[in-house]
């Protein structure tokens, strides 16, 4: 297949895989069925001077009771664990819940982890269907300088909804299964539309007024109390993905106590939702080139051509699904996630390729892993021990039931005739 054909393929599948896991492609009507927009974005001003530095604050007085967890953390982050002398501890915040028709009222407990011993906390905030913040801060910080950790301490919080802070779990796992594992060549989108219909409309039945809750707005908001406690006069933090767009609203918020943010991989406020779905399969597959020339450096098992042995194994799975040693069967639209959650942190990009290279050869036990925590399953089948502190032990919350939830921050969807 010639090259520019091969990369207009690849494009095109990954864009329709973005859009169908979020809620926004879901049904007829000009708004998602979960959406619930309840105040205006201002228009931001723009100054030609530039303003001083917020200071970085080492916290006066913290009120968070915090517990070591270091071994379970590091059970999380498996073979990305980096130094055994890395501390981790966790703890537990309380914030509002503040639903659109109950404003100011319920609370919504929130997890945290500080990872490292610096004085000055660095929040960091990832994206909705990315790893849980608490995760993802420990991920993030043992690929960093250890001297780094010793001057701030990284901060991540399960978003309202995500990981253990009251986590979402309502879509039926057959919805979840058909959404996850629908075909993104597939013209037909009746069965895709109703899947999300289903899951959307089991969420809105066993979650009320909890479910318009979570969203960017609100989510400031917790960060906000999270800065509280942690006795700081500013929030310094880093977004991830669409955790950029939850800094945004902090600092539309909570502009007297905007500390110095760090935005990567901040969507495009200007785009509709056309342009937004184009500008992030874009993204998609800048990221898998990236990934497709490390793996060429590196000498992986994909060979010279990754991108070619993955369309190889999507065609392969779309005529032939492929089950594990649990009766977890891997499809085509499977394929195409896990590799995107994988895509998603760079330090697991060599064992990606083995996957890949695992399922072209008839094994897709690997490969089915990475899109594992969209379904809430493990070895494709198991409940997964969620490990947010020590001694606990609970079922690891599907992913997808968040992801859903993006629509909560728009309020145009794609129709289902732009897929």
């Amino acid at each position: 297949m010639p090259r520019r054909a091969s990369r207009g393929r690849l494009a095109g599948l990954l864009a329709t895989i973005l859009v169908a896991v979020a809620g926004c492609a879901v049904g007829p009507s000009a708004r998602p069925v979960i959406v619930v927009r309840d105040g205006t974005t201002d228009t931001p001003t723009t100054s030609g001077r530039s303003a001083p530095l917020p200071p970085l604050d080492e916290p006066a007085a913290s009120s968070i009771t915090w517990s070591d967890c270091g071994a379970a953390t590091r059970a999380r982050l498996g073979d990305t664990a980096g130094s055994s002398s890395l501390p981790f501890h966790c703890g537990q915040i309380t914030g509002v819940l503040d639903a659109p028709n109950n404003p100011g009222v319920g609370e919504v407990a929130l997890s945290v982890l500080k990872a490292g011993t610096g004085p000055i906390p660095l929040v960091v905030v990832n994206d909705v269907g990315g790893d849980p913040g608490t995760l993802y801060a420990a991920r993030l910080a043992s690929q960093l300088p250890e001297p780094m950790l010793t001057v701030f301490s990284l901060v991540g919080m399960d978003r309202r909804g995500t990981g253990a802070s009251d986590p979402l779990q309502c879509a039926p796992q057959s919805a979840r299964t058909r959404i996850v594992g629908f075909d993104p060549a597939d013209s037909q989108l009746d069965a895709l539309l109703d899947a999300a219909r289903v899951a959307s409309q089991e969420c809105v039945l066993a979650m009320d007024d909890r479910l318009t809750a979570l969203d960017s707005w609100r989510t400031a908001g917790d960060l906000e109390q999270l800065r509280v406690e942690l006795g700081v006069g500013h929030l310094n933090a880093i977004g991830h993905g669409d955790g950029s767009r939850v800094l945004t609203a902090y600092a539309d918020r909570y502009a007297g106590h905007t500390g110095r943010f760090v935005l990567d991989g901040s969507p495009d406020p200007t785009l509709d939702a056309t342009g937004l779905a184009k500008a992030t399969a874009a993204g998609a597959e800048a990221a898998f080139e990236a990934f497709a020339a490390d793996c060429r450096t590196r000498g992986c098992a994909l060979g010279g051509n990754p991108k070619q042995e993955l369309l190889a194994l999507v065609d392969q799975l779309r005529a032939h699904p492929m089950a594990d040693h649990t009766g977890f069967e891997l499809t085509a639209g499977g394929a195409l996630h896990a590799v995107l959650a994988g895509l998603a942190t760079r330090a697991v990009w060599p064992a990606l390729a083995d996957a890949i290279a695992r399922a072209r050869a008839g094994d897709s036990g690997p490969l089915a892993q990475f899109v594992a925590p969209l379904l809430g399953l493990v070895d494709g089948a198991s409940p997964k021990p969620h490990l947010p502190g020590a001694g606990q032990g609970r079922v690891e919350p599907a992913r997808l039931d968040a992801e859903l939830t993006r629509c909560n921050d728009t309020l145009t969807r794609l129709p289902p005739e732009q897929i």
